[in-house]
């Protein structure tokens, strides 16, 4: 199900972490109150309800809430976000945990699937680590994430010889589907992605499972620098909205880049409930280090190859520096964290949206919600967004390194907000962390920094010569 069916869902219903510094941990079987004691196993339940007599059996000894005692759990939980936090849920959320300063609401791995997902559910427990964080005082030495385009050339081949190197590297989540240490990134996210999008820890999920993406191209495959990140915004052209030249750069490269577009696929209007037009692709990636059969998507079901569907006038337009220039201008936290990703409409340009259905489209992975980390740019773009947060937070570190807002469930503006002490996970890849935590890329949990910023974001694209081609023979 591609992004933009995937926002309709939404609507409706480790490894040490370098720049992570935690303890190594082994794998060991899921502690039974990380089941139906958890709000994700609430929440999910109330979004979820076809899952809802599947969803706790297979983490915890007895159901919390089988099929039978479903329809009184959802008239006593579906009413506001106090009601559903009360101890009247007690079965999901105790009664002392709906009274503390901040809700649990980690979208565990111990979910046996998600709305999107289309794999079998795991019947038996996944393995999560045996403890948090440990706080350092300082952040020695982070690794430097760069621009892709600044990146040496035989620096760029080594990034992407990590990365298929990941995909060579068994799974060590034990999610259902997966096959390789790539895949298990790709479904921590795939389970969490109805939890994770429109929140006020959105940005900083990311940041974490960016940073523990990172960590294992590190410390699993040899990649010795930090991870890239592409800027859009030096390329996107909104007078010129037709234009590709944003695609003709090195990021694109079928040599030193990510491969480029697929062919031509006609979709259904199911596939597209947003209308969007302008689609060039859809189809198998053509070329590249990512085109089939060398890179395969195995996670949920698979494998099959990775799909690409360009559409130039929304990478133009919500790509613009102008779009970036209005996040930056957030007065607070909370803003921040809503204008990054704004309204799930084609109508409303926001950043998030422009790597996603500027390069995937209708019908591309990375265009798909749940999905979309089976495309391996979709690393690059996710890190890009979480520079721009940091460029934000430099602007007053004083306040906006402590400082965290935002709705705790998907478009609940009106609702309870995160806190500082707000849990997200990357289970079962890399343990629970506080938003709190989180804040800091050279603080206690992450240790990276990002290149000094020249001012070079409106200088001309310099167009590849393979793509010059492609362009004067179409």
């Amino acid at each position: 199900m591609q992004l933009l069916s995937g926002l309709v869902l939404v609507l409706s219903s480790a490894v040490a972490v370098v720049g992570f510094r935690s303890p190594a941990f082994a794998p060991k079987p899921a502690s039974p109150k990380r089941g139906c004691n958890r709000d994700n196993c609430y929440r999910q339940m109330i979004q979820n309800a076809a899952q809802a007599s599947t969803f706790c059996p297979t983490y915890t000894a007895t159901p919390c809430a089988g099929a039978a005692a479903l329809p009184t759990f959802v008239s006593m939980c579906t009413g506001n976000v106090a009601s559903r936090v009360s101890s009247a849920c007690s079965c999901i959320v105790p009664a002392t945990s709906a009274s503390s300063s901040s809700i649990s609401t980690t979208s565990s791995s111990t979910i046996t699937g998600s709305a999107t997902a289309s794999a079998t559910p795991t019947q038996t427990p996944i393995p999560t680590p045996r403890a948090t964080p440990t706080a350092t005082a300082t952040c020695r030495k982070p690794p430097v994430r760069k621009e892709w385009r600044a990146l040496k050339r035989n620096e760029k081949i080594r990034y992407i010889a990590a990365v298929k190197c990941l995909t060579r590297l068994p799974a060590i989540s034990g999610i259902n589907g997966t096959i390789s240490r790539f895949d298990d990134f790709h479904a921590v996210h795939n389970i969490q992605t109805p939890n994770i999008h429109w929140v006020g820890f959105f940005i900083l999920w990311h940041r974490y499972f960016i940073a523990a993406y990172e960590t294992a191209l590190r410390d699993e495959c040899g990649w010795t620098g930090g991870q890239p990140y592409w800027d859009w915004s030096r390329d996107a052209d909104p007078t010129n909205p037709s234009s590709t030249a944003i695609y003709e750069t090195d990021v694109f490269s079928a040599t030193i880049g990510f491969g480029g577009n697929g062919p031509f696929r006609n979709n259904t209007a199911e596939q597209n409930p947003l209308g969007l037009t302008g689609r060039t692709g859809g189809g198998c990636v053509a070329d590249g280090p990512f085109a089939y059969p060398h890179f395969t998507v195995n996670y949920p079901k698979g494998p099959k190859c990775l799909t690409r569907d360009f559409i130039p006038s929304i990478m133009n337009t919500f790509a613009a520096q102008a779009n970036v220039d209005l996040v930056l201008a957030s007065a607070d936290y909370t803003a921040f964290a809503r204008q990054i990703e704004n309204e799930p409409v084609s109508s409303v340009p926001n950043i998030h949206g422009s790597g996603h259905f500027g390069v995937g489209g209708v019908l591309g992975t990375i265009g798909d919600a749940s999905n979309s980390p089976g495309d391996p740019l979709f690393y690059l773009h996710h890190c890009n967004l979480d520079r721009i947060l940091t460029r934000w937070q430099a602007v007053d570190p004083a306040r906006r390194l402590h400082e965290v807002g935002g709705p705790v469930l998907p478009f609940d503006y009106g609702g309870v907000n995160v806190t500082l002490d707000f849990e997200i996970d990357l289970l079962p890849i890399a343990p629970v962390i506080t938003l709190r935590q989180a804040l800091n890329a050279e603080g206690e949990v992450f240790c990276y920094r990002y290149e000094k910023e020249k001012d070079d974001r409106r200088r001309p694209v310099v167009m590849r010569p393979e793509r010059q081609r492609e362009r004067t023979s179409v």
